[in-house]
């Protein structure tokens, strides 16, 4: 039972959506934004990963006490 779903691979895919951005730009200071950007969304993932590993590691530590 996952009650906090991982949405690392959403925001990994929101980032690499800001990286395609980046690259269709012409513009610099927009390219900046999107690149910018898809560093949030790219913390975020690992953040959530993280987040999830602790979750996991909680869940097993549990259950090893039951």
């Amino acid at each position: 039972m996952v009650k906090y779903p991982i949405r690392a691979e959403e925001y990994r895919a929101r980032a690499a959506a800001e990286l395609a951005a980046s690259a269709a730009s012409p513009l610099e200071h927009v390219r900046t934004k999107h690149v910018r950007s898809a560093q949030v969304w790219t913390n975020l993932a690992e953040a959530e990963e993280a987040r999830g590993t602790v979750r996991e590691t909680r869940a097993a530590m549990s259950a090893a006490q039951l």
